[in-house]
């Protein structure tokens, strides 16, 4: 009721509200019944919801990661400090690609889209998602404090192998925060089977048009494209799948340097992928 209350005035196309009672906990605790001060069980009240765009609320601010993992031996394990002298409080939200609240599986927590915490001054903690799940799931991730207070933030995206448990950690790769940017670029590797990967995170209330232009190592503009990402959405795509009115065999073996301009500031990650395959991040530039 107090949910309702709260936020009747809005007009939601559709709204899916999960209340916890206060100081229970229960459904959201770990499973051996272990509750960490990281969940703070007062403040739990999610929505999923999917609204026209006049009524979605801009996001753009505290901590974007435009790419998260998680699904068939995948996971994205986020690692949140406060570097503060107070005790503060916040939530982790995920997004998913399509711009609804995902519900996102956490190791040693049911799913929830987000997630509210509590850290002491300097404290600390890790928080992973499950990675053996029947499908492989992406989108974004926001972590913001409850009176914008500084935080720090990463990720670690990791591959895992297998046919042995615990299986290993087959690939991985570290992400800091993405920053907004309305003109970017990031380096193309096509040679020896190498290719990049970027994925860019629209936080706003309107949708973006990203304008996309291609130029090999000698500077000549070899294709253009455009990119359209709506309310709270994300993409992630290969540069060959970018511009894919090009021939495959024009993007083999050569380098280059991808542009990204738009009227909307967006966030972006990129990649390296070679044989192998293995990852690794790649720098985003701002102009």
């Amino acid at each position: 009721k107090k949910a309702v209350d709260d936020y009747g005035k809005v007009n939601f196309e559709t709204c899916c509200i999960s209340l916890e009672v206060p100081g229970v906990g229960q459904g959201y605790s770990r499973k051996d019944g272990y509750a960490p001060n990281r969940y703070d069980p007062e403040r739990f009240i999610s929505f999923n919801q999917t609204l026209s765009a006049y009524e979605l609320e801009d996001l753009s601010s505290g901590e974007i990661f435009p790419f998260v993992l998680f699904g068939l031996g995948f996971r994205t394990n986020f690692m949140i400090s406060n570097p503060n002298f107070a005790k503060i409080r916040g939530s982790l939200e995920f997004f998913s690609s399509a711009g609804k609240g995902d519900y996102i599986p956490l190791e040693g927590f049911l799913p929830v889209s987000s997630f509210p915490w509590i850290l002491e001054p300097f404290g600390m903690f890790g928080l992973p998602t499950l990675y053996d799940g029947n499908s492989l799931q992406t989108g974004w991730a926001r972590i913001v404090s409850e009176n914008g207070e500084k935080v720090n933030a990463a990720a670690v995206i990791q591959q895992f192998g297998a046919g042995v448990i615990p299986p290993p950690i087959f690939n991985e790769f570290g992400v800091i925060p993405a920053e907004p940017s309305d003109d970017f670029s990031v380096f193309y590797d096509g040679k020896n089977g190498a290719n990049t990967g970027i994925a860019i995170a629209n936080p706003s209330n309107q949708e973006v048009e990203i304008d996309c232009r291609l130029y090999d190592s000698s500077g000549s503009l070899i294709g253009a494209s455009q990119i359209i990402i709506g309310p709270r959405h994300s993409t992630a795509k290969l540069i060959p799948e970018i511009f894919s009115n090009l021939p495959k065999s024009r993007l083999a073996d050569i380098q280059g340097t991808a542009y990204f301009s738009s009227l909307i500031p967006v966030y972006a990650i990129a990649t390296r992928i070679d044989l192998g395959p293995t990852f690794t991040t790649m720098p985003v530039m701002a102009k």
